[in-house]
């Protein structure tokens, strides 16, 4: 019994089933573009931008201190952003049908690196609707502010973008990967098959194995 494969082996094995190998791969890429185009829901993303800007100073200020306080500033509003008390108020507006806390799943609220903006990320199925929590989150935080530290403002609206592409799926990279895994599948499938075929088909296979020259051939007559 052959315990192993040469290289020459396995390049026979996998050049006499190169249609099959190339089928399954192309099968795989087939599928995942149909479950990308016809199956998944496009989803789109939005973005507002925030400035949180330290309003009261002294002539005494310190540029360092204020931009640290910006900073932790940002990193509490960023929290802010997906808390009930200001999503509550956004569903309520746009009239939702959805809890803060589904809704806060869809949401991220980042900092733009070096810089006292926060950006507020929301990703919907609508463009539209991404758009309009987008904007109406932004909205009322401000509102909120206004009334307390008044250091907040929107720096840049959400708009709606023609043509945009969703963020996902991503087909191109899905098709990518179901090739991969039907190519993979279909090598496994070769070199597994081929491993457990113990058959000897060459006097060299026999020579090999069982250790005795061979004498003669029979020729295969059809």
């Amino acid at each position: 019994m052959q315990d192993s494969m040469n290289f020459t082996q396995i390049f026979d094995a996998l050049k006499k089933s190169w249609k099959f190998i190339l089928g399954l791969t192309l099968l795989f890429a087939l599928i995942a573009a149909a479950i990308s185009y016809f199956l998944l829901t496009p989803i789109y993303k939005s973005e507002a931008t925030l400035l949180v800007n330290q309003e009261t100073r002294t002539s005494k200020s310190n540029d360092a201190v204020d931009l640290q306080t910006n900073l932790q500033s940002i990193t509490t509003y960023a929290s802010i952003a997906k808390l009930p008390d200001t999503l509550l108020p956004v569903i309520d507006k746009l009239n939702l049908n959805v809890l803060p806390e589904e809704l806060a799943k869809d949401i991220d609220a980042t900092a733009v690196q070096n810089s006292t903006l926060l950006t507020i990320t929301v990703e919907n199925p609508s463009q539209k609707r991404a758009v309009d929590i987008a904007n109406e989150i932004a909205k009322t935080m401000v509102e909120k502010n206004s009334l307390e530290l008044n250091n907040l403002k929107i720096a840049s609206k959400a708009r709606v973008i023609r043509n945009a592409d969703p963020v996902e799926p991503t087909p191109l990279i899905n098709i990518g990967i179901g090739a991969m895994l039907g190519l993979l599948l279909s090598l496994a499938y070769v070199l597994a098959k081929a491993l457990m075929d113990v058959s000897l088909k060459t006097s060299e296979q026999v020579e090999r194995e069982i250790g005795v020259s061979v004498i003669g051939n029979i020729p295969f007559i059809k």
